[in-house]
């Protein structure tokens, strides 16, 4: 599991969630921010599993 990885994927969800949102589309701010919470879930477990150390 690459930490680098996985906050650029948040990080394009969030930059999606926030176009989506812009343009008034649903279908992509909602998507897509469940999306970042999932990654940043993601994000989390690598914190939690490393202690925080890489």
């Amino acid at each position: 599991m690459s930490l680098t990885t996985w906050v650029l994927y948040a990080l394009l969800a969030a930059l999606w969630a926030v176009y989506g949102f812009v343009h008034k589309n649903p279908p992509i701010w909602v998507g897509n921010s469940l999306g970042f919470l999932m990654d940043m879930a993601m994000v989390m477990g690598i914190f939690w599993h490393t202690g925080g150390t890489f």
